[in-house]
Parts: structure tokens; C-alpha cells; sequence
């Protein structure tokens, strides 16, 4: 239910903060024990304290205990295993280094390197950003200093190393880049991207515990102009989700329609966590996708569980017989019936924001000469009916309200009740068990 706002010509006086105390002053036990000597806080705000503490303390810690088996990774949510404080992210941005990309090569360069401070001030992080361009040549890396067909409009930006060229200071390959093309179908090598981000993947330096991502910029095939673009995207893919790299992409062009060429990008990020922006260079959109590079390096931190629709049952009866009928000029009273049909979870806090009552085509009703309209429900809401248990055996599990239902000169024909809003929170009752490895040293 939205918020009343309040009229301009009233000013608001700031409500007084919460009687806590701040993670800097709650240091130890004994702080706590003063706040609660000296403030009596509530309990609200004296458990606020006590988390403050322990999280104070949670930082400091330098290990973690390992789950009993594979089957389990550490919680996302909270921090890389390794006990590190602030996470540590290693981003790659790779740009196609072909003639193509000429002009857009320091509009790329320039909105990246904005986009990326904004983004890292927004995720702090222990962050290692490489910026390479895909090697040109299909013999090892090319040449010192040399990056493709962009190499002169590079001049003074990040871009200073190919991927191979970065690659060869700590790895011999194979590379996926240097191979044939299939069938001897020849494209440009600096535009086989795909290619490119699967070598990135298997052989960059990551750094232990770091999240990964890498995000390409081109503005044709990711396999240039290769029959085997999606062969080159599938492995690419592949490649990421073996090493945990969360791949984003931005391809320059129209943003609709959804091409076989756009979907291999697409194809190539989704599976991986990452996304793909189809339009010009922009600087905005630069910005998400970095923000998401980086927070969501070891994949979203926060994501949406994936469940079936849950929802309770509502019903509305009326009438004192069977001949009974609406009237174009008649109130009623209806009763409103939610029930819960599971039996494994409650529906919390479940309320209904408004009734409405519309014509059938969904316009609507006539209004009256006074205004108002002929047909009305009341209360128009909030209606709350509360929390609703399991749904048991011979057990009432549902709650019932009553609305009341007002014709005056209404037109005789069908219309359309809506009970909107139907607000509630899903709870499930489970139970859970964590096994973790404690190892003992010897005295």
C-alpha cells in the first residue's frame, strides 16, 4: 500500500536515531553491557548492538571451516572462502581488435573507464582489472606493442596488451585462438572473441578465492565472420562455467531484433550469471554492466529462489436464499473467505489492499449526477485477515471478513469484482543440517 505524502507547505523534523551504538564504539562485551546500563534500550536495539559487535568480530577472523563434502559451497551472501574481509575480484574487459572497431575503440575505452570507477566506488572490492585486447595473429601473440587493426586509436588508453601478449608471460597453451579454423573457413582473428574468453578463462592468472569476469566488447560475430560463431560461443561457455567466470558482453548495434548473431551472446553470458547489453556505446549502460561485474563476480549474491506459485484460496458468498439477486439499486453483504489448502506451510500477515468494481470490459463504472459511482464496495480497504495456519484435517484454516456491496441506478448487465492486493508472506516450515570439518592440532 503506497505511502501518504506529505504536503509540501509541512516540514518534517528528523526523527531522533536509534539509541545504539555505532560499530566504532561497540568494541567489546562490556560496551554492550554499559549501553544497557546507561540507555535501557529496547530489545530491538539492544540485540542491534550485540550483531554490530559480532560482525565487528566476524571481520576479523582469518579462517573458515570447510563444508564436510563438495555438495556445498560457501555462502555467497557472506564473504570468499579464505576469511578475506573485502572481496577480492579479478576483471578482465576485452575488446575486439578489428578494423570495425575503429570508431567506436576510445568512446569504448573512455565510457569503460568511467563506468568502472563509478562501479567500483558503488562495489568496493579488492579489485585487479586487466584491459586486453584479442591477439590478431593465429601464430602465438602478436608482437610487442602491437593491437590489431586499433592500434594507433589505442594510443593513451588501458589498452595496452593483447590477450595473448598476457597470456605468454605465464602460460605456454595450447590456445583455443592459435587452432585452424574448422573446414578452413578463415575469418580475422582479432574478432574471434569467443575464442578468446575460453583461453582467458583456462589460463589468466586468477588470483586464489577471487571472483572472475570478464566483459567483451565487439561489434560483429563472436567468432568474426565464422560459420562456427555458436560452436565458438558454446565452448566459450563451457569454459567459463568450469572456471566460475562470470562472462558479460556488449554488442555493438540495433538493439532489436534478436538476432542468430545476438544470440550466441546471449548465449554465450546468461548460462554463466552474467548479461549482455545489444545497443551504442553507452555510458549508462556501462555502469550496470560493470556494477554487476564486479558485485556479482562469484555470481549474484542475491538471487531469487526459483519456486511454484503459492497462493491461497479466496472465495466470496452471498445472498440469504437462492432466489436471491443483485439489484440495480440493492446493498448486500458478502463475505470474503481466504483459506490456506497446504499443508506444509502458513500464510503470514495475509491482507487485501483494495476492492474494486469495474464493467466487464474492464471500464469504468458509470458515476451518478452526484458523482459517486453506481455500483461500490465497502470498505474499499485495507482488509487484514491476519496469519493463516496449515491446512489440517477437520481443522478450520480459514478467515472470513465481510464487505459490503451498493447499487444505486446501476446499469443491469455483468461487471467485474476484483479483490486486489492480495498480500502475504510464504511460511515454510523445514528442517536443516550443515556438517563442517573441525581439525584438531596437536598440542
Amino acid at each position: 500500500m503506497p505511502k501518504a505524502s506529505v504536503p509540501k507547505s509541512i516540514t518534517q523534523t528528523p526523527a531522533a536515531p536509534p539509541e545504539s551504538v555505532s560499530l566504532a564504539k561497540v568494541e567489546s562485551v562490556r560496551d554492550i553491557h554499559d549501553l544497557a546500563k546507561r540507555r535501557r534500550p529496547t530489545c530491538e536495539r539492544l540485540e542491534q548492538s550485540v550483531n554490530e559487535y559480532l560482525h565487528g568480530q566476524w571481520g576479523k577472523k582469518h579462517n573458515s571451516l570447510s563444508h564436510c563434502d563438495d555438495s556445498h559451497k560457501d555462502c555467497p551472501c557472506g564473504r570468499p572462502p579464505g576469511g578475506a574481509t573485502t572481496k577480492v575480484v579479478d576483471l578482465v574487459i576485452l575488446l575486439d581488435s578489428s578494423g570495425s572497431m575503429n570508431s567506436a575503440a576510445t568512446a569504448v575505452s573512455n565510457a569503460a573507464v568511467d563506468a568502472l570507477a563509478a562501479a567500483a566506488e558503488e562495489c568496493p572490492s579488492d579489485l585487479r582489472t586487466a584491459w586486453l585486447v584479442v591477439d590478431s595473429t593465429k601464430a602465438g601473440a602478436d608482437p610487442a606493442g602491437y593491437l590489431g587493426d586499433i592500434t594507433a586509436v589505442l594510443t593513451g588508453t588501458p589498452f595496452t596488451q593483447s590477450h595473448q601478449q598476457y597470456l605468454a608471460n605465464f602460460s605456454t597453451g595450447p590456445f583455443k585462438q592459435d587452432e585452424a579454423q574448422p573446414l578452413g573457413d578463415n575469418t580475422y582473428p582479432g574478432e574471434e572473441g569467443a575464442d578468446a574468453i575460453a583461453d582467458l578463462c583456462n589460463f589468466f592468472d586468477w588470483r586464489s578465492n577471487a571472483c572472475k569476469a570478464i566483459f567483451y566488447i565487439s561489434d560483429t560475430k563472436l567468432d568474426g565472420y565464422s560459420a562456427f560463431a555458436s560452436a565458438a560461443a558454446a565452448n566459450a561457455q563451457a569454459a567459463a562455467s568450469a572456471q566460475g567466470v562470470v562472462l558479460f558482453a556488449h554488442h555493438i548495434g540495433p538493439a532489436t531484433p534478436i538476432t542468430p548473431e545476438m544470440q550466441d551472446y546471449l548465449d554465450m553470458c546468461n548460462p554463466t550469471g552474467g548479461s549482455v547489453y545489444f545497443g551504442p556505446v553507452d555510458i549508462n549502460q556501462y555502469k550496470v554492466l560493470l556494477r554487476n561485474a564486479i558485485c556479482n563476480a562469484c555470481g549474484s549474491e542475491c538471487k531469487e529462489l526459483d519456486l511454484p506459485k503459492i497462493e491461497p484460496c479466496v472465495s466470496i458468498t452471498w445472498g440469504d436464499s437462492d432466489c436471491d439477486c443483485f439489484e440495480t439499486d440493492d446493498v448486500e453483504t458478502a463475505i470474503v473467505t481466504i483459506c490456506n489448502c497446504y499443508s506444509n506451510v502458513s500464510f503470514a500477515n495475509v491482507h487485501v489492499a483494495y476492492f474494486n468494481v469495474t464493467m466487464f470490459d474492464g471500464s469504468p463504472v458509470p458515476l451518478l449526477p452526484d458523482g459517486t459511482p453506481s455500483v461500490s464496495i465497502h470498505p474499499v480497504g485495507p482488509v487484514c485477515f491476519g496469519d493463516i495456519s496449515p491446512c489440517r484435517p477437520g481443522a478450520v484454516n480459514c478467515i472470513s471478513r465481510e464487505i459490503v456491496i451498493r447499487t444505486r441506478g446501476a446499469k443491469s448487465g455483468n461487471y467485474k469484482l476484483f479483490v486486489s492486493g492480495i498480500c502475504y508472506q510464504v511460511v515454510l516450515g523445514q528442517l536443516q543440517e550443515e556438517c563442517f570439518t573441525l581439525t584438531l592440532c596437536a598440542d
